[in-house]
């Protein structure tokens, strides 16, 4: 029932120490004990009694505060809970952090100490024993910041937890059990209570405390050292009275709640929403706009417009997916730490992505194809609308999984869309239509999806048995079979 504070100026090490006790990074030396057992021995374990909210919020703002408490509860609840149970344990985080009547309130609606309180309702949850806490009050007003300070404190004596929090201000340390001052370097300069490091440093003011740890920090380390030295007692070690109980969670149960999460913040975000269904209709009359009347009778033409096609499912496809990863990334982080399965996280973000992109190969190819209205006979039936339609789509497919594969490689979405461009420069250069490709060129080919949706298509629509457009004024023209087609 502690409230701890880890205090120190910038490059002290607080953020550090809070990764290696939380296990986010693996310590160099040294051990993290919970109730006398290794955590790094009992990790999964460890982490089903543990709460952490990292300096970025980790909610999605196109979901509600009781939408995104909800999934959440799902995903960390025990898979057998009844929904009264998942509903009662919602209601009361909201409760725990004063946010009562803002259940229904988008994320991104809400104040900078809203959105803190609601991560922390996050953690909640699960329950934790040990709750950590890295810079929740910055950039908070100092109101502001008092009020989160108070239900921190309030959490600790009532709700049974163990917090410990990390932050770089002094304004409300009197509502902490105990200081932990850290000096550059990472170096322990004191633990005690707010009057007792007052004693300690000789001062009236704890805000003076940074500048008088930074003119000596080592200094400070041997003092407390030394006093630590005199005051300790031989005391046998702790060992835990209960073992920590592993967490199981199943993999249908995370893939469940996770696509109906990803579709719902989808399905929230409107205007994105539109603009994915809209994108491939306005293209598909674009195709057609540019379209010459001889398409799907003259060679040059329908060549031409094929690339077209291809080059809109693969644009659809990457521009769909590359960011959608990378976004989450702190929130990956934190619920892997909760024993989120990355495996199934990619596949519901496919899944649901493959949905969007069979829809939007419908729209796309039927737009175009119906304004044009032609139809000839494919590979394997009558008419060859269905092939095109499945080779549009699988070139959304394989598009949107070079999108994962960047969103899962960068660290954010401006970054991811800074690379974008050269995949695309890639897919048009290495297409083998607008330049004969030999040797090297060939061999990297063969790894671009626009090689084999244009091939594809190609073969479809039978290129090779059209005409070329000199063909019409030189029957006698031969027309050379490609291998690609």
């Amino acid at each position: 029932n502690s409230f701890v504070v880890l205090v120190g100026g910038s490059g002290t090490g607080k953020s550090s120490l809070l990764t290696c006790i939380t296990g986010t990074a693996p310590c160099t030396k040294g051990s993290v004990r919970f109730d006398g057992l290794d955590t790094a021995d009992n990790r999964n374990a460890f982490e089903a009694v543990l709460g952490y909210v990292p300096q970025k919020d980790i909610m999605h703002d196109s979901l509600t505060v009781e939408q995104s408490l909800t999934y959440t509860a799902k995903l960390r609840i025990a898979h057998d809970a009844t929904r009264a149970e998942i509903n009662a344990a919602v209601a009361h985080a909201i409760e725990a952090v004063d946010l009562t009547g803002r259940e229904k309130t988008l994320i991104s609606q809400l104040s900078g100490g809203q959105k803190k309180r609601a991560s922390i309702a996050v953690e909640l949850l699960a329950d934790p024993k040990l709750f950590f806490l890295d810079e929740p009050t910055s950039g908070l007003d100092p109101g502001t910041e008092k009020n989160l300070m108070t239900i921190l404190s309030k959490l600790s004596k009532t709700k049974d937890k163990t917090i410990i929090m990390v932050t770089h201000t002094t304004q409300s340390l009197d509502m902490c059990d105990k200081i932990i001052f850290m000096g550059p370097g990472g170096r322990l300069c004191f633990v005690g209570t707010a009057q007792q490091a007052l004693m300690f440093f000789q001062t009236d003011s704890l805000v003076n405390v940074y500048n008088i740890i930074a003119k000596d920090p080592q200094f400070w380390e041997e003092q407390f050292a030394h006093c630590v030295e005199s005051e300790e007692s031989e005391e046998p070690e702790k060992t835990g009275k209960s073992e920590l109980k592993e967490r199981k969670t199943s993999g249908f149960h995370q893939f469940l709640y996770l696509s109906l999460r990803y579709a719902e913040l989808i399905k929230n975000d409107i205007p994105k929403l539109l603009l994915t269904f809209l994108q491939p209709v306005l293209i598909g009359f674009l195709l057609y706009i540019v379209s010459e009347d001889d398409i799907f009778d003259i060679y040059e033409s329908t060549k031409s417009m094929l690339f077209a096609l291809s080059c809109s499912g693969i644009w659809m496809g990457l521009f769909n997916s590359i960011q959608e990863i990378c976004k989450e990334r702190v929130i990956i982080k934190r619920e892997y730490m909760a024993n989120l399965k990355l495996p199934v996280y990619i596949l519901s973000k496919f899944i649901i992505q493959a949905f969007l992109g069979f829809f939007q190969s419908i729209l796309l190819t039927a737009v175009f194809l119906v304004t044009v209205g032609k139809s000839h006979s494919g590979i394997f039936f009558d008419s060859f609308y269905l092939e095109v339609f499945l080779t549009v789509w699988l070139t959304v497919l394989a598009s949107m999984s070079m999108g994962f594969i960047v969103s899962s490689v960068v660290k954010t979405g401006d970054k991811a869309m800074a690379v974008a461009p050269f995949i695309l420069i890639v897919q048009l250069l290495f297409s083998g239509i607008l330049f004969k490709l030999e040797g090297v060129g060939e061999w990297i080919s063969y790894l671009t999806v626009s090689r084999w949706s244009v091939e594809s298509l190609g073969s479809i629509v039978d290129l090779n048995g059209m005409k070329l457009r000199m063909q019409e004024q030189f029957p006698t023209l031969e027309h050379e079979a490609e291998s690609f087609f």
